[in-house]
Parts: C-alpha cells; structure tokens; sequence
C-alpha cells in the first residue's frame, strides 16, 4: 500500500485544523479588542453605574448609555470594583 494514499480522511484533519484556527482567533479579539464579542455579557441593573459588562479574554468593557469605555490589563481581578 502506497504512503501517500490518505482517502479522505485527511481533508476531515485539514478541516478541524482550520476550525480550531478561526474559533482561537475569535477568543483572541474578544472584548476589550472587539466590544461586540464577549465571552460572558452582563446586563446591570438600574441601580449600577453601566448599562452592561463585557468580560473578554484580556479585560473587560464598562458601557454606559452608548459611552464605551474599556480596560486592556495583562489579567483582571474580580474583586476589585472597576468603577
């Protein structure tokens, strides 16, 4: 049997390898790069001072009333009060 004879399961590798890509980039451009892709989306209530947070993979984005404001620290602390 000849080595070079995959079939067809090696456009299904091909596939899964491209896949794997484009979900790592999408992770990667998560809120604050991109305030529209989030990881986790919290709606505040009325009583908070935004409207929604948006925690991504490198920080979070504070939206107040159309106002976007963001951080871009190295990591977060969910202890810390960001307003």
């Amino acid at each position: 049997m000849p080595m070079n004879h995959t079939g067809f399961f090696h456009h299904i590798g091909t596939f899964l390898l491209f896949a794997a890509t484009i979900f790592l980039i999408i992770t990667d451009i998560s809120a604050p790069v991109a305030d529209e892709i989030a990881l986790l989306k919290v709606k505040l209530g009325s009583n908070a001072n935004g409207d929604e947070v948006s925690f991504g993979t490198f920080g979070y984005c504070i939206i107040n009333s159309g106002v976007y404001a963001s951080s871009l620290p190295g990591l977060y602390l969910p202890n810390e009060n960001p307003y």
